[in-house]
């Protein structure tokens, strides 16, 4: 096993003690269920009352670590996940964990029908060594040092994440690449002439960007048009005991996703920014930009769900890959979207 791999497993088991969690009051006969992730559809169902409505108390749990959810989801601390798919969520699905994908949740996606392409995270490089031509394309940054806020190997391995492989391609293993949790410290590092490139998360991006340090090289949606950012994955037996619940959850969900878009499309601006004020762990003076990096969707993007598998097999971070048709149930959604 190698050591990104390692690093990667005592990642899971470390960072519980910061575990936050938001619970309101359950208004009275309203049945609570247990979410991982502060998402745009659940801040917005709590901001307009929609859960309440529905009978249904969300209680968000939210960690600094993404990874960490899908062990949350095992050992019973929450109901559902609303997050990205690592590689241990499937290992414990091929283990034997009985968890079921009932919606999608986020996408990113190429530009198409006249809306822009939507990245949850961009790839830039140094502003001077673009404007004196020295790296215009990513094959430009072999033997450079290039910071990722997510864990990288050593120098020489594929990237652990299925999209660095195919931006990079065999030049990955050539870059000098170094982890930078913090985007802001990249941005310092930019300055100084400390880093030559980074891949950085769109928001911090622009800012880069903005501020003349940095020139996007790529977008991620330039090589892969559909990548699942998130889904909404549920331990089936809460599924099986709760179906009424978890329908009514979804019917809200879908209503959440569906003012994403709108706000999007310019609509409802103040209230959605007032909404991440009361509810939200985002700056709401940012909100504006932030909601702009993903399509809200139930759809699952089975190429990309697929393909990611077989990327974490292959650098040694998952057991096996997981037929879709064993983890997928669409039944909950299909039920939701026929309620009124």
């Amino acid at each position: 096993m190698n050591a990104f791999v390692v690093g990667m497993r005592k990642s899971f088991v470390a960072g519980f003690a910061g575990l936050a969690a938001l619970a309101a009051t359950p208004p009275a006969g309203a049945q609570e269920i247990r979410v991982g992730g502060r998402t745009e559809p659940i801040v917005i169902g709590m901001a307009k009352g929609w859960f309440k409505e529905a009978g249904v108390s969300v209680k968000v749990v939210e960690i600094p670590n993404f990874m960490q959810y899908p062990n949350l989801l095992a050992s019973n601390s929450i109901d559902v996940l609303d997050g990205y798919m690592p590689a241990n969520i499937w290992n414990m699905i091929a283990s034997g964990a009985q968890f079921k994908i009932v919606s999608g949740s986020a996408l990113a996606v190429a530009a198409k029908d006249g809306q822009p392409a939507r990245n949850a995270r961009a790839y830039v490089v140094r502003k001077d060594l673009w404007d004196n031509g020295a790296v215009r394309k990513i094959a430009d940054l072999k033997g450079r040092k290039v910071a990722d806020f997510a864990p990288v190997p050593p120098k020489g391995q594929l990237s652990p994440f299925p999209i660095g492989h195919k931006v990079f391609g065999e030049t990955f293993k050539e870059v000098d690449w170094v982890r930078v949790p913090n985007e802001s410290d990249m941005m310092v590092a930019l300055e100084k002439k400390d880093l030559d490139g980074a891949r950085m998360r769109t928001r911090f991006a622009r800012i880069a960007i903005n501020k003349g340090l940095a020139v996007e090289i790529v977008k991620e949606t330039d090589i892969v048009p559909r990548i699942q950012v998130r889904a909404v994955v549920a331990r089936e037996e809460f599924a099986k005991q709760n179906a009424d619940l978890l329908v009514r959850f979804l019917r809200v969900y879908l209503r959440g996703q569906a003012y994403a878009r709108e706000v999007q499309k310019g609509a409802h601006g103040e209230e959605y920014r007032q909404a991440m004020k009361e509810h939200g762990s985002i700056p709401p003076e940012i909100a504006l930009e932030l909601v702009q990096e993903q399509e809200f969707t139930d759809e699952l993007a089975m190429d990309d769900l697929l393909d990611t598998q077989k990327h974490f097999v292959m650098v040694g971070a998952q057991s096996k890959v997981v037929p879709l048709e064993q983890v997928i149930d669409r039944q909950y959604l299909q039920k939701a979207k026929a309620l009124p």
